[in-house]
């Protein structure tokens, strides 16, 4: 045994994951993610002439901007409230793991290792995977509750996995590949017709049902919705370009997933079941348990979700950390670790996760209020455009990333996410048809504040307007359009 009690287990994994979770957050302040900033930007200014797909255009589901929109409220925004959603997002992803590996075993030091494993995955990690640790902490709810429903038949557990699935798909589309699981669960897994006449209508009321409620409360509709999260992401630069071969190649995701130690520890594991002779015999595997089945192939859906993508982004290698977590967690169903392995494995998390979070932590904590009076080193850039935009009532950013509208606390009118506004291609021209953006800019008398790199090509794209330059603010042209 690891910790002779369970309950001391429970409060050391509360302790850390409360930590680790704290420290990550305090990297938001040292590079100002772009992601989060329209993540937490969008949601922060949300209201009846600024909704979701129309002004505020964006690629990904309502559900992580409602997660927000939620903490927001109850906590405030701006300034050091900020933090808070990340905070919750990364505490809610790891207490995930937790409740999946709880779900599947009963060994409690064996969920006790997996859940410290997890912690692994937050390694070289940012603000900009927020939404990403909030895809993958529904999905993993999703399949914990239709476990726990496998072996309880509690059919609440059933209702509680789909509303889980649902929010993982109205947060990022590429979570509707889990319908296969849906379908191979209520197809092969399920004997009683009855029972599976009671999935398939639960299915469709509370899809109808998220639907409505989200449509809704951001003033939606299909078409749009269809438009920014179907569309949209099959013509999005690199998304599905290249052969299949270049969708392997991804160096940097391969660093990432070795040097945080979780695929150090896949290999231990794998390792050990191939030295086994019973584990090559296609027999045992025809007789694995239900639960296992659906965690394989959970497991592989999540490896395709960080495959699919021929981009490497630093939170795209998540989905990869945990398919192979839970691979982990059906290997270790089978066998022991040896105890000769574990402190190893156990100083590569801790070493990975401390080397990329500590000194962000010491120089959040040393700084502490340089947000409020807008000293910190990462403001350099964008303090003087701050600073001027808390004096006027709208504050639109050509190029920008939500940070000057949340630390200025001023509403944009049109999308901060708009890069797509410069080019001639595919993706320029859906943009130009499904978003406001040349309606807005076209108004006379107003001003806007233009990225320095892009303002050459902007001039030539929008030559039909008069536009002079004020001052130069940091990395942003001050304009006025007449």
């Amino acid at each position: 045994m690891i910790i002779k009690s369970t309950p001391y287990q429970n409060l050391l994994l509360a302790f850390l994951y409360v930590g680790v979770s704290f420290t990550l957050t305090t990297t938001l302040l040292e590079n100002l993610p772009s992601d989060y900033g329209a993540y937490y930007a969008y949601s922060m200014f949300f209201n009846e002439d600024y909704t979701l797909y129309n002004q505020a255009f964006d690629h990904k589901g309502p559900a992580y901007y409602y997660f927000i929109k939620v903490i927001g409220n109850l906590f405030g925004w701006g300034s050091y409230s900020l933090f808070l959603p990340f905070f919750f997002t990364v505490l809610l992803f790891l207490y995930s793991n937790f409740f999946f590996f709880k779900t599947l075993h009963k060994n409690r030091d064996k969920i006790f290792i997996l859940s410290v494993a997890c912690i692994a995955t937050l390694s070289f990690q940012s603000g900009n995977g927020s939404i990403a640790f909030f895809q993958i902490a529904c999905i993993l709810f999703h399949i914990g509750f239709l476990i726990k429903f496998l072996n309880t038949s509690t059919f609440y557990n059933y209702i509680f996995s789909i509303i889980f699935f649902l929010l993982a798909f109205f947060t990022r589309i590429d979570s509707s590949i889990f319908v296969l699981l849906i379908l191979f669960h209520i197809l092969f897994l399920t004997n009683d017709i009855k029972v599976k006449i009671r999935c398939i209508i639960t299915i469709l009321i509370l899809s109808y049902i998220f639907y409505i409620l989200f449509s809704n409360y951001f003033d939606f509709d299909l078409n749009m919705f269809l438009n920014s999260n179907v569309i949209f992401n099959f013509i999005y630069p690199g998304a599905y370009d290249g052969n299949l071969l270049s969708r392997f190649h991804k160096p940097e995701s391969i660093k990432i997933f070795f040097g945080s130690g979780v695929g150090l520890l896949f290999i231990v594991l794998l390792n050990q079941i191939l030295s086994k002779k019973k584990f090559l015999n296609k027999k045992f595997y025809k007789n694995l348990q239900h639960k296992f089945v659906i965690t394989l192939i959970s497991s592989v859906f999540l490896v395709f979700i960080f495959i699919l993508p021929i981009t490497e982004q630093a939170h795209y290698v998540l989905n990869l950390q945990v398919g192979c977590l839970i691979l982990c967690s059906v290997m270790l169903s089978l066998i022991n670790i040896k105890k000769i392995t574990i402190i190893p494995i156990f100083l590569v998390f801790m070493y990975s996760n401390f080397a990329t979070t500590l000194f962000p932590t010491y120089k959040f904590i040393t700084n502490y209020g340089c947000l409020n009076t807008l000293e910190c080193k990462s403001l350099i850039d964008i303090r003087e455009t701050i600073r001027d935009a808390s004096n006027y009532d709208k504050v639109n950013v050509v190029y920008g990333n939500g940070w000057v509208n949340i630390l200025s606390k001023k509403t944009p009118s049109i999308s901060i996410l708009n890069w797509p506004i410069i080019g001639d291609n595919k993706i320029n021209k859906f943009y130009k048809s499904v978003n406001n953006f040349e309606k807005i800019i076209a108004v006379k008398n107003q001003t806007l504040w233009i990225e320095k790199s892009i303002y050459d090509k902007f001039k030539e794209e929008y030559d039909y307007l008069n536009i002079n330059i004020l001052n130069v603010q940091g990395i942003y042209y001050k304009v006025l359009l007449n």
